[in-house]
């Protein structure tokens, strides 16, 4: 299919929904989660660049850019190593009298 902007931005968005349920879902190592968040990053700077001055070259690199960030995506989760895994990111179970 020829990449036009409608698809770049369909494909970045269902790669961002892809991106977020894969975080909320998935016990990743943080490296993974950064390499994620990176690649989202720079495929949205790559999309405004191309709004901002559209030419094919522009929306080539966009279009690839958001093929790197669903190859991030979809890569296969990394074990954590023991001392990391676990709930990690959430916050501590409230103790009595916390919220009065």
């Amino acid at each position: 299919m020829q990449e036009t902007p409608r698809t770049l931005l369909y494909s970045y968005v269902i790669a961002n929904g892809m991106a977020r349920g894969r975080i909320m879902t998935e016990d990743l190592p943080p490296a993974q989660v950064f390499n994620i968040i990176t690649t989202d990053r720079n495929a949205l700077l790559a999309i405004l660049a191309f709004r901002d001055k559209p030419t094919r070259r522009r929306l080539r690199k966009a279009g690839q850019k958001v093929e790197d960030f669903i190859g991030a995506v979809e890569q296969p989760t990394q074990p954590l190593s023991p001392a990391l895994s676990g709930a990690i990111l959430l916050p501590p179970p409230p103790t009595s009298g916390f919220m009065r």
